[in-house]
């Protein structure tokens, strides 16, 4: 369940020496938003997460998190596990069973099945799976904590089509707010119904709609963007000092 306060912040502007990622960021998070977040790489797309998540401090502003909030962060690093640990236990340590949005429940067992990884292989350790099964198992623990505001950093890297499809059915019933950082525009297309773009020296603006209404805004506001530019362009031709002729003797050169 979530309360009316869900997470805000408030004027957030964070940067490394001289150089600002992210400028005066203010949004108040509703219940069901679906955000996903774009931007050149090195732009602050991870570190507007941090910020969010309390688990990097910011240099002006605030994050506000509501009381009845459970929130998750999957990061892009895989964090450490006991390689000797088997995947059942990981996961139990989280939570033995979760009630999905329908009513549905489903058990640590379950959850996993779901994922691909069947029964057989449920009991083996983690020192033995891959680097993407890694990364499969480190998203169903977030997700076993049975989040209300999940933030996602590029979760879509080394997962499997069927793992991709997995996750796309579960978000699509994912009834709480969910923040996504991708470059893929077809993920993006299925999970999200707001874009929050970085624009550069840290500026954030807000866009309706998922990826493809983005670049659909984008190619109608090309055409004012050249027509300002090519004003601009004329007006400094305009103004560029014309010698009158005669003003000057013309000299032959070397």
């Amino acid at each position: 369940r979530l309360g009316g306060k869900i997470l805000a912040g408030e004027g957030l502007t964070h940067g490394y020496g001289e150089r600002v990622r992210i400028r005066d960021f203010s949004y108040s998070f509703k219940r069901g938003d679906r955000i996903g977040v774009i931007g050149p790489n090195g732009s602050g797309k991870p570190t507007l997460l941090e910020l969010l998540a309390g688990s990097k401090r910011p240099d002006a502003g605030k994050v506000e998190l509501g009381q009845t909030v459970r929130l998750r962060y999957y990061r892009q690093e895989i964090q450490q596990a006991d390689p000797a640990q088997r995947l059942i236990d990981h996961l139990r340590e989280v939570a033995e069973r979760i009630e999905l949005a329908d009513g549905e429940e489903l058990t640590a067992s379950q959850m996993l099945d779901r994922v691909l990884f069947p029964p057989a292989t449920q009991y083996q350790p983690i020192g033995s799976l891959s680097g993407g099964e890694r990364r499969r198992l480190a998203l169903l623990r977030e997700l076993m904590a049975a989040p209300n505001v999940l933030l996602l950093d590029e979760v879509t890297n080394d997962l499997d089509l069927p793992t991709l499809v997995a996750l796309e059915a579960y978000l699509a019933r994912f009834p709480g707010c969910l923040v996504i950082v991708s470059h893929d525009r077809y993920f993006l297309d299925r999970t999200v119904e707001t874009i929050f773009r970085f624009e550069g020296e840290g500026r954030i603006r807000e866009y309706p709609g998922n990826y493809s209404a983005f670049r659909e805004r984008q190619l109608e506001e090309r055409p004012a963007r050249e027509e300002r530019r090519a004003d601009l362009v004329n007006a400094s031709v305009q103004r560029a000092p014309v010698d009158e002729p005669g003003s000057t003797p013309k000299r032959l050169s070397f």
